[in-house]
């Protein structure tokens, strides 16, 4: 009996070491289908799960961690640089791969939705909804946003290669003829093989009729690395004014702290169009361009804009505003409205 109840325990263990790590709530709202496929069970699971659910991957990714872990030793003595690599050598080679937090179907229903070319899968624009929709749809929806000519132009050709020959020759300027930029840091400006900016839409689903709010990711762009120095370095100059709160949950402590309303009062709260695509973006810069300069702890910076953007085989630029995605456009946008 004894025997019997510890070889129940031991299976018990051996379950519970089996079982995937990740809690999946139940909640059905997480997934908004406005196309005409229906998936299936397990598809509705996976989507569930959100486009930021991180799958284990079956086997280790060595080309890509030693890529990375070159990169970011390149500038180490080589004595460092060789410690880290026969560390490194070690770990991959003695790493033993963990049980997968998917099933076999869940993989099967991620190629599944991967290959069907007839729907759309995207974040919702607020919240931590998943949005199935019919790519004809999504691209009709896109290609309206293109459409107006107040906002955006189609390009004749591809500038990125222009652009990064402008970003390296004005990063080089800085680093060889000012001598007010590092050689770590002009290696870090230095663009090589850029990519052209993609565009892409979030859909709405809190308002009428579901519109895309048009994102520009500038991962991998000339000027991505650029934007993430000049955010830091300036982003200290935003927010310092009476107007602004920095997140939701501040704005409710405001808000509590107000005296209630009386009869003859009414609190308004007012919704911005377009917000960032709203910016003038010469008035924005020289705001910026103000603020750094009486500002004694930074160097005056330029930064170089580039706001070309590709969807599919066609390419557009935003002439009005600023768009959205682009890490400099956040504190354009601020420096606007605080003035």
């Amino acid at each position: 009996m004894i025997d019997c109840k510890r070889r129940l325990t031991s299976l018990s263990s051996m379950c519970d070491r089996r079982r995937p790590a990740v809690e999946r709530q139940k909640m059905h709202n997480w997934v908004m289908n406005l196309s005409d496929y229906q998936p299936t069970v397990d598809e509705t699971k996976v989507l569930q799960l959100g486009l930021n659910f991180a799958a284990a991957p079956r086997v280790v990714p060595k080309e890509q961690i030693i890529a990375a872990v070159e990169k970011g030793i390149w500038q180490q003595p080589a004595h460092i640089k060789a410690i880290i690599q026969g560390k490194l050598a070690k770990c991959l080679r003695t790493h033993i791969m963990g049980q997968s937090n998917l099933s076999n179907t869940e993989h099967q229903a991620i190629r599944s939705l991967r290959s069907n070319e007839d729907i759309s899968i995207l974040p919702a624009d607020k919240g931590n909804c998943t949005v199935i929709m019919n790519r004809p749809d999504y691209d009709k929806k896109m290609s309206d946003l293109l459409l107006d000519t107040s906002t955006y132009k189609r390009l004749k050709r591809d500038p990125t290669r222009k652009s990064e020959r402008v970003l390296n020759k004005f990063v080089g300027k800085l680093h060889t003829e000012r001598q007010c930029i590092s050689e770590a840091v002009f290696h870090q400006l230095h663009s090589t093989d850029g990519s052209a900016p993609r565009i892409y839409g979030l859909p709405k689903i809190h308002k009428e009729g579901i519109p895309l709010r048009p994102i520009v990711s500038f991962v991998g762009t000339p000027t991505y690395n650029l934007a993430k120095y000049l955010a830091k370095v300036i982003s200290p100059l935003v927010g310092n004014t009476e107007w602004t709160v920095s997140n939701s949950s501040k704005f409710v402590q405001e808000i509590a702290q107000l005296p209630p309303l009386s009869n003859e009062e009414l609190m308004v709260s007012y919704d911005v169009v377009s917000l960032f695509t709203s910016v003038p973006v010469e008035l924005a810069m020289d705001i910026a361009s103000s603020r750094i300069l009486n500002d004694y702890s930074l160097k005056d910076r330029t930064p170089c804009i580039f706001t070309a953007s590709q969807r599919g085989a066609t390419r557009h630029s935003v002439y009005h505003g600023t768009p959205i995605g682009k890490l400099s456009s956040i504190f354009r946008r601020s420096s606007h409205k605080n003035r």
